[in-house]
C-alpha cells in the first residue's frame, strides 16, 4: 500500500526543493563555481546543462517515488530517437516534458494520483525558479508486469529501451 503524502502542500514545497538540488548537481557536473552559474547555463538552453539537469531532476523524481510507494520497483527515462540513423537524437530543451517509465509491482490510484500532484508540483516550481509557465511538464507512464513490453527495445530495436535512472534495488545496495 502507498504512503500518503499530504499533497500538495509538502510537494509544493519538496518541488522547488528538487529543482534547486538538480541546478546544484548541474554545477557540480560542469564544475561551474556555483548553482547560479548553472541557472544562466539552463536559461541559456546550453544542451550539456539541460541533459545534467533533467537527468537529475528525474533522479529526484525516482527517489520521492520510490520512499511514497512501496509499489515502486524503479524509473526509466525515455531516450530521445534521431529523425535518421545519421542523425544525431534532438536536443531537449529545459522545458520539455520528463518523460518517464515507473515500474511497479501493481499499479494503483494512489501512485496516479502522486503522479499527478507531483507533475502540478514541478511545473509550479519551475514556472517560479524559471519563470516559465507550463501546462505539464512530468509525463509518467505506470508500467505494472503486464505491460512490461514498455520496457523493451521497440521497432525491431530501432527505438532504444528506456534508460534505467533509479532502482529500488540500487538503494538497498547504497545503504548497505
Amino acid at each position: 500500500m502507498a504512503e500518503v503524502l499530504s499533497a500538495p502542500a509538502e510537494l509544493d514545497h519538496t518541488a522547488p526543493e528538487m529543482i534547486e538540488q538538480a541546478v546544484a548537481v548541474t554545477a557540480r557536473r560542469m564544475h561551474l563555481p556555483t548553482p547560479l552559474a548553472a541557472f544562466a547555463r539552463l536559461e541559456a538552453n546550453d544542451p550539456t546543462a539541460v541533459s545534467y539537469f533533467r537527468y537529475e531532476l528525474a533522479r529526484q523524481v525516482a527517489m520521492l517515488l520510490l520512499r511514497y510507494d512501496r509499489n515502486v520497483v524503479a524509473l526509466y527515462e525515455e531516450q530521445d530517437v534521431p529523425d535518421g540513423e545519421e542523425l544525431a537524437p534532438p536536443e531537449a530543451s529545459l522545458y520539455d516534458a520528463l518523460r518517464v517509465y515507473v515500474l511497479v509491482e501493481q499499479a494503483t490510484h494512489a501512485l496516479d494520483h502522486l503522479l499527478e500532484a507531483l507533475d502540478r508540483a514541478l511545473v509550479g516550481a519551475i514556472a517560479q525558479r524559471f519563470g516559465q509557465p507550463l501546462s505539464r511538464y512530468l509525463q509518467a507512464v505506470v508500467v505494472d508486469p503486464a505491460r512490461a513490453n514498455l520496457l523493451r527495445p521497440r521497432a525491431r530495436g530501432y527505438r532504444p529501451r528506456p534508460a534505467l535512472v533509479l532502482a529500488r534495488e540500487s538503494i538497498a545496495e547504497m545503504s548497505d
